[in-house]
Order: C-alpha cells, then sequence, then structure tokens
C-alpha cells in the first residue's frame, strides 16, 4: 500500500538521507509515537493542521494492515498500518523497517528553493544566468537525493527514540 507523510522539506531531505523518522513525541504509550501518513489510493480529512509542510514523503508498506478506530486505547500494535478512516494511517515506532520503503519524495512549489543556498555573488549576474544556475542547483540536489532511494531499497526506520 502506497502512503504518504506530510512535512517540511528540510525534514523530508533529513528523513531520507539518515533512512530514521524521528516523531514528535516518544512517549511509549502515547499513540502518536510513530509515522503519520496518508493513503495515496483515496483523500484524507482536508481539515487537519500540520505542524510541518511543504514536502510529501511517498512510502510503500509491504507488511499487515489494519482498521483501527481512531479512539482505540494506546497502545497500538506495532508491525501493522493502522488505518484510522478518514483521519489517517499511522505506523508505530518500533515497527520491522523492512516493512516501510520510500519510493519517492515530493516538494511544493517553490518550497525547493529554501534548502537551496544561493552565493551572494549571484546577485550580480544577469537574470537569466541566475536562473540558469539555480535551475542547475534544484537538478543537481534533486538527483542527489533521489539516488538515496531510487533503484536502492530505502527502507525507513520508525524510531520511539529522539537522536542525541
Amino acid at each position: 500500500m502506497r502512503v504518504f507523510h506530510i512535512t517540511s522539506p528540510e525534514r523530508a531531505v533529513s528523513i531520507v538521507k539518515s533512512g530514521t523518522f524521528y516523531p514528535l513525541s516518544t512517549a511509549p504509550l502515547n499513540n502518536d509515537n510513530g509515522f503519520n501518513c496518508f493513503s495515496n489510493s483515496r483523500s484524507y480529512c482536508n481539515r487537519q493542521y500540520f505542524e510541518a509542510k511543504g514536502a510529501r514523503l511517498i512510502c510503500e508498506w509491504s507488511g499487515p494492515m489494519t482498521t483501527t478506530n481512531q479512539n482505540t486505547m494506546p497502545p497500538l500494535q506495532i508491525d501493522v498500518l493502522h488505518d484510522q478512516l478518514p483521519w489517517r494511517c499511522f505506523i508505530r515506532a518500533g515497527s520491522n523497517p523492512q516493512f516501510l520503503r520510500v519510493v519517492d519524495i515530493f516538494f511544493d512549489e517553490g518550497e525547493i528553493n529554501t534548502l537551496l543556498h544561493e552565493p551572494a555573488w549571484h546577485r550580480w549576474l544577469p537574470c537569466s544566468i541566475r536562473k540558469s544556475l539555480k535551475r542547475r542547483a534544484k537538478l543537481d540536489f534533486l538527483r542527489e537525493l533521489r539516488e538515496a532511494y531510487r533503484n536502492k531499497l530505502l527502507f525507513l526506520k520508525v524510531t520511539g527514540e529522539a537522536p542525541i
């Protein structure tokens, strides 16, 4: 099943480069101690608030799935994709990383520009050259980032432990 996670461009890049997802909550009895995502095959509740946005991390879940009520008492079962219709899908921290694989990453229009660093001297260049250099930097950045998962198996570890 294909799912996507909405996050900031900086966080999406960090997740892809490290191969690890760190949830905001690390409390083991908190049902939000894991990977919040949405099914690619249907729409989600558009009224939701996202702490960070600008990028979509597309993943493929190959493990077991179940429909779980959003009011189910914690802790939710690990190694299962919990579909909490229509709100979200959820994967608990500590689940087998071999079940969750990164397959693509998308950035909202213009959001990737926040990740690119343009040297100060570029402002002295003609506009057409500046645009060309920026386009080249964007393509190089995306090519390097996508090499982390394209034609490879980048399995994503969802951990409940905060990085040190």
